[in-house]
Order: C-alpha cells, then sequence, then structure tokens
C-alpha cells in the first residue's frame, strides 16, 4: 500500500475504540470521542475504489461506536447516521449527541427536544413512533410541552394507535402540571366537555378549544395552542376556523404573520359562508393585503 499522507485517518474508528477501553494504551473517553469524530467527518480525496471501500468502511464503523458511546441504538444507526442531509455539519452532530446524552441521563426537557427533532425532522430522518417514544418519556417525568404533545399523538394517531381516553388525560394533565385551571369552574366544564368534542374530531369544539386557548377561557392563554387548534378545525373545513386562522396570520397570533395565508384563508372562509371572512376578504382586496388591489373583487366580497 502506498503510504499516503492521510492513511492514518483511515483506521480513526479503531484507534477511537482502543482508547475507550484502553486496549494497548491509557483509557481516555475524551480521546476517545476526538478519533470516532475524524472517522465519521472524514473525507477522502482519492480516486481509488480501495481507498474509498477503507475510507467508508471507517466511517461506518465510527458512526456505529459513536452511538454505541453514547447511547445505544437510539439515532445513529450503522447505515448512515440516519440524518436528514448527507453531509450534515459537525455542529448538527455534536448538538444531537449531546441532546442524546442529556435524554439518556433523564433530563426531561431534552427528551422534549429529542421528540421534536425525530417529530419535524430536525437534522435527523422524521420517525413518528421514536418520536411518541420521547414524548412519553419525557411525559411520564412531567414536561407539560411534551405531556400536550403526547396529547396530540393519541388523538390524531401520529406514532401510536389513536385513543381519545389517553389523548383527553394527556391533555388535562398537561394543563394542570404547568399552571393550574382559572378557578371558573363553569368555564373549566365547558371546556373539558369541549376537549372531548374537540378530539372526537368535532369541528365546533375544535375552534371553540382555539377561542379558549386565545382568551383564556377554562384554560390558560396560550396563542400557539390556539393557532393550533383552528389550524386543525379550518383543515377539517368548518368556516369560522378558517377566519379565525385568517386572523392569526394577520395579527401573527402563535404564528409568524403571512399576509398571503391570511387572504388564502379569509377566501376559503368567505366560500363557505362565513360573513366575517367576506368582510375580511373585502378589506383585503380594497387595500392589497396577500393579494393584488382588486375594487370589483373589493365590491363582491362584501
Amino acid at each position: 500500500m502506498e503510504n499516503h499522507k492521510e492513511s492514518k485517518f483511515w483506521f480513526t474508528s479503531f484507534i477511537g475504540f482502543f482508547y475507550q477501553l484502553g486496549i494497548g494504551c491509557v483509557l481516555n473517553r475524551e480521546k476517545a470521542t476526538e478519533y470516532y469524530y475524524l472517522s465519521i467527518n472524514f473525507e477522502n480525496k482519492y480516486n481509488s475504489n480501495s481507498f474509498n471501500l477503507l475510507s467508508n468502511k471507517n466511517i461506518i464503523i465510527g458512526k456505529y461506536l459513536l452511538s454505541l458511546f453514547y447511547y445505544k441504538d437510539i439515532i445513529i444507526d450503522i447505515e448512515g447516521f440516519n440524518f436528514k442531509k448527507k453531509k450534515p455539519e459537525n455542529n448538527n452532530q455534536k448538538e444531537l449527541l449531546k441532546l442524546l446524552q442529556l435524554a439518556k441521563n433523564d433530563d426531561s426537557t431534552a427528551q422534549y427536544n429529542l421528540a421534536i427533532c425525530y417529530k419535524n425532522g430536525n437534522y435527523i430522518e422524521i420517525n413518528h413512533k421514536k418520536s411518541f417514544k420521547w414524548f412519553l418519556i419525557s411525559a411520564e417525568n412531567g414536561n407539560s410541552d411534551a405531556q400536550y404533545n403526547l396529547a396530540i399523538c393519541y388523538m390524531d394517531g401520529i406514532g401510536i394507535q389513536k385513543d381519545k381516553k389517553k389523548a383527553f388525560d394527556w391533555f388535562l394533565k398537561s394543563e394542570q402540571n404547568e399552571y393550574l385551571f382559572c378557578n371558573n369552574k363553569y368555564k373549566k366544564e365547558e371546556f373539558e366537555r369541549n376537549l372531548k368534542l374537540a378530539i372526537a374530531n368535532g369541528l365546533y369544539a375544535q375552534n371553540y378549544i382555539g377561542y379558549c386557548y386565545q382568551n383564556g377561557k377554562g384554560v390558560n392563554k396560550n396563542k400557539k395552542k390556539a393557532f393550533e387548534w383552528y389550524m386543525k378545525s379550518a383543515e377539517n373545513g368548518y368556516a369560522e376556523a378558517q377566519n379565525n386562522l385568517g386572523d392569526c396570520y394577520i395579527s401573527g397570533i402563535g404564528t409568524e404573520k403571512d399576509e398571503k395565508k391570511a387572504f388564502k384563508w379569509y377566501l376559503e372562509s368567505a366560500e363557505n359562508g362565513s360573513a366575517d371572512a367576506q368582510n375580511n376578504l373585502g378589506d383585503c382586496y380594497r387595500n392589497g393585503i396577500g393579494t393584488d388591489i382588486n375594487e370589483n373583487e373589493h365590491l363582491n366580497a362584501i
């Protein structure tokens, strides 16, 4: 074999392994991780099948050993790290591994964030079953955000079979764990009654739950949750929720302002018969909000 300058990098995964277990050297975990990272980040510059094969094997072994070093059988898989990008930034790898280590150590916030990574595909491939798993672990450790997301998983069957009762229980748990419900018994009971209907896909109830979260009726105010419930009802075709969603996009309630999306939802709501949406649509046409100014359409809308 030719004596290439970079040949020392072709065996970094094994060197890391030796340092990790103290084989033929003094045990040194920092050196082990250093060599593992060298193995997975090394780019072979030689156009040779034999060198490419050796380099790729070193990368695969390095990824596998690094995954075992932090947490067995979680994110990193022997076939390719399960990262979303083919060549992720080193910082993304390191941050994700830190997150794994914290999650392993029973940090409920890290467990929740790891679930979000799996849910949204942040740095790694989307995996709803693993997302559910980490939401459940975090929820059982008392994280209210995880409890809320776990309820959504049970409600919509994300990573788990639908279970309306568990969804309802975890929704209530998330609110009780974060804050206390309001003291108004009637408003609290009204919220809980509509929550059950909303979980059962009741369109009016889903919109009403959004209203409760937006205005703090029977539950603590949460604009982001209000937006999510309006969206759920709107996507199911409820005209009033579609108009409310337009309001959210216009004013940035629970989401970023987006006039084009506001116009889209006002239009859909107006076509479904909402008088409020028809007025809002007229304002959009008159003032060029999310669309071009059009006086004729303005008059038609109102």
